[in-house]
């Protein structure tokens, strides 16, 4: 009987140990399939925002000049030709979710292809990827379509063909792996975290003669050509201050008031700090070691300053994966403990892969299609929330006004917000006023304080100035947005929905 009992508290171990091949393709697979189905039934407002921004850049708007981002752009540009193929449709939700969704599995093979050829062997490669699918959360985005997972993408593409490069020593390797660092940073700014060690890693092997200078030099050449393309593009545009001002300076404000106000949690730190240790447990004296190992420290370091979403780590715990998995297998695997571990939070993953408050998705789809059936592509729709997917934009500001527009209100003196004086001036055919409170302020009340003296400070003294009307204590309604003269004007397309029609006589 003891025996039975063992037999039964040691299965999944079993399985690992004398199946893994099979275990591990049908945990891999199993996932992938469920994450595929999660895309098409999910969603994050971040591809509202994202897919608007591509109308605006494909019918000739500048970003950050005539719309409000603080994101680099290069998505935007390259999937703008293809908005049109949609005509006007919601179907292009589901297109971009698919999209994000084989993007991030795409970054997981390059992340197996550069474990099992350089760093370890095929097994542990594996075991990586199955660990990244047993952290609970992690993959919850995966369906999202943002600049950061084809930044990511990117750049596991160039440390792949550096270690090709530190191979074989052709040159087209490491012109192909700047090149695709340069096109990261072009997608997102957040990838300067992982190029500080790498670059660092780079100039050593350089000193220690891994890499040529000769190569160097005609990789970083090739590498500047479309960051010097895109700031011609700045310059041509005139908006190289407004870019600078709102992906360098803005995002520090952002960062400051979002210190307090991380959603990762206890888990995710302590994968962070478990991950970085079994890096550097490991250590070695080899070339492609130590671009990882450099790569990976500067990423850390700034996670531990900035890291409010997951998003933000996602890209760390991908590349880190493989050396808890190498951990693993050389100090943990007799404890039978740990693989109850993984299978349940690989059953976590599961769970949150079923699609939930699916009612709420088909309400917000069918708003965005009653905006769409009810618009042409000449009508301005004013929002506060990402409902606009083919419409321009009636203000400036078009998202985000529970928090990163507040922010910019008090930091930059050149912009301005009056809604009653939008809606009289221009009247847009809709008015999205959804979710436009002050949700920085839900996560301590020193910044109640801090919003106040930003307020005062911008008053320059004058108690009469319109912004002191903002002055509260504490009051979450930061903007103030009277409905009440929208009477006669906009009516409300249903009780309570936050979305206003223009009456036309």
């Amino acid at each position: 009987m003891l025996d039975i009992f063992k037999c039964i508290f040691n299965f999944p171990k079993t399985l690992f140990d004398r199946y893994f091949r099979q275990t591990s393709s049908f945990i891999i697979g199993i996932m992938i399939i469920l994450s595929g189905f999660y895309a098409l039934n999910s969603f994050n407002l971040d591809i509202t925002e994202h897919l608007n921004a591509t109308y605006l850049v494909s019918i000739g708007e500048v970003p950050y000049k005539d719309f409000f981002e603080h994101h680099n752009p290069l998505m935007w540009y390259i999937l703008s030709p293809f908005i049109s193929m949609f005509n006007r449709s919601i179907i292009i939700f589901e297109f971009s979710s698919l999209l994000a969704l084989m993007t991030n599995i795409l970054s997981l093979y390059i992340m197996y292809r550069i474990n099992a050829d350089f760093l370890y062997d095929k097994k542990t490669a594996v075991l990586g990827c199955v660990f990244g699918f047993a952290i609970p959360l992690l993959w919850e985005d995966v369906a999202t379509l943002r600049p950061d997972i084809f930044m990511i993408a990117t750049a596991l593409l160039g440390i792949y063909n550096i270690f090709l490069y530190l191979k074989n020593h052709k040159l087209k390797n490491l012109v192909i792996s700047y090149l695709c660092m340069s096109f990261s940073f072009l997608f997102l700014q957040k990838i300067v975290s992982l190029l500080f060690g790498f670059a660092l890693a780079n100039l050593w092997l350089i000193y220690q003669k891994r890499i040529k200078v000769k190569d160097f030099a005609i990789s970083v050449a090739v590498a500047l050509l479309p960051l010097i393309l895109y700031g011609i593009y700045l310059w041509e545009t005139d908006s190289w201050k407004e870019y600078f001002y709102y992906n360098w300076i803005f995002m520090n404000y952002l960062r400051q008031y979002y210190d307090n106000c991380s959603n990762l949690g206890g888990l995710f730190y302590g994968i962070m700090y478990f991950n970085m240790f079994c890096m550097l447990n490991e250590y070695r004296k080899e070339d492609c070691y130590l671009i990882l190992l450099m790569s990976v420290m500067s990423m850390f370091g700034a996670l531990l300053l900035f890291a409010p979403h997951i998003q933000y780590v996602f890209p760390f715990i991908l590349i880190t994966t493989a050396s808890s998995a190498n951990f693993f297998l050389k100090y943990l695997r007799n404890y039978t403990f740990v693989y109850y571990v993984i299978f349940a939070g690989l059953l976590c993953n599961i769970y949150l892969f079923i699609p939930k408050d699916r009612e709420l998705l088909d309400d917000y789809f069918a708003k965005i299609q009653y905006i769409i059936d009810n618009t042409t592509s000449e009508d301005d729709v004013f929002s506060t929330y990402p409902y606009t997917l083919y419409n321009k934009n009636t203000d400036y500001y078009w998202f985000g006004f529970a928090n990163v527009v507040i922010l910019d209100i008090l930091h930059n003196d050149k912009r301005n917000f009056d809604f009653e004086e939008i809606v009289m001036r221009k009247r847009p055919k809709f008015l999205v006023l959804v979710s436009y409170y002050d949700n920085i302020s839900k996560c301590h009340l020193k910044w109640f304080i801090e919003r106040n003296q930003l307020i005062f400070k911008r008053a320059k003294g004058n108690v009469n100035a319109p912004i002191m009307e903002n002055v509260v204590w504490p009051e979450f309604n930061f903007w103030k947005i009277d409905e009440k003269i929208l009477t006669g004007k906009y009516r409300e397309i249903s009780p309570m929905s936050g979305i206003w029609q223009r009456i036309d006589d």
